[in-house]
């Protein structure tokens, strides 16, 4: 298996592709669970990444799309946009309800606002 792996990242490096590494491959995307956040009116979803990884979570995807009755998760692949990058994360807002997902102990969650304070609230 390990010559498997090595042969893979060889290849994938000679064509210039990132190869995720065995852990990384074991990581579901299969929802299994959600953390609930309360957030500053002000903050954006960057600031929102940057809070989550510091508190462990990895793989943290966040979507602009703001959550509806007909669309509750609404996945960055509905954005139509193909490159995640593209979107800028210091700009757009969270908003209540879901905001994306992330990955902690091997298990991808779903990021749930629960609550936006003024940030006079902190």
């Amino acid at each position: 298996m390990h010559r498997n792996i090595l042969l893979a990242s060889a290849l994938g490096a000679a064509l210039g592709l990132t190869v995720l590494s065995p852990a990384a491959m074991a990581v579901s995307e299969e929802i299994s669970g959600q953390i609930k956040v309360d957030a500053s009116k002000d903050k954006s979803q960057a600031d929102l990444a940057r809070q989550l990884e510091a508190s462990g979570y990895t793989d943290v995807r966040l979507s602009p799309v703001h959550p509806s009755d007909v669309d509750p998760r609404p996945d960055l692949e509905d954005t139509g946009i193909n490159d995640t990058r593209a979107l800028n994360s210091a700009k757009s807002r969270v908003h209540m309800g879901w905001n994306g997902t992330a990955v902690r102990d091997g298990k991808r969650v779903s990021i749930i606002v629960t609550k936006l304070r003024d940030e006079m609230e902190d």
